[in-house]
């Protein structure tokens, strides 16, 4: 797996808003990402990864899978655990955009350790920058969720 820093997609926010409506500010952390793939297909592009990234000492561990359909639709999968706060979330993904090599991906929470967030959209971002020893970090933005988000 790749080192990797999570990043704050300023030019692709523009996407992101229109897979969701979703939040213009991502805050930042370290992060390692072991992509599975980002690609196009003949059904529409897919993308998902697995890996871990640390915020202050505090571990937090991810994969996701979210796949469009020949129709269109997206379906797919997220589930994440921050340990400092002892939550897992699960997200039913029913939004990917794919500009280059960033996944823009949304959904809603559908299980979680706090009750009070099932049913809430949650949004992120990954960036897979290829692989070997001259490739660029990948990187990955926190999850945003709110009950507020359209």
């Amino acid at each position: 797996m790749k080192t990797f820093h999570t990043f704050i997609a300023v030019a692709g926010l523009a996407m992101l808003a229109a897979c969701s409506g979703g939040p213009t500010d991502l805050r930042s952390a370290d992060a390692t990402l072991a992509p599975r793939y980002l690609a196009g297909g003949n059904s529409g592009p897919s993308a998902g990864g697995a890996g871990h990234f640390d915020i202050t000492g505090d571990l937090r561990t991810f994969s996701f899978t979210a796949i469009t359909a020949k129709d269109g639709s997206v379906s797919g999968q997220a589930q994440l655990y921050n340990r400092d706060q002892d939550v897992r979330l699960h997200l039913e993904l029913d939004c990917l955009k794919v500009v280059g090599n960033i996944a823009y991906v949304s959904g809603v929470v559908s299980q979680s350790t706090n009750p009070a967030q099932v049913g809430y959209k949650a949004y992120f971002s990954a960036q897979d920058n290829g692989e070997g020893a001259n490739a660029l970090p990948d990187k990955l933005s926190l999850v945003v969720s709110s009950p507020s988000f359209p």
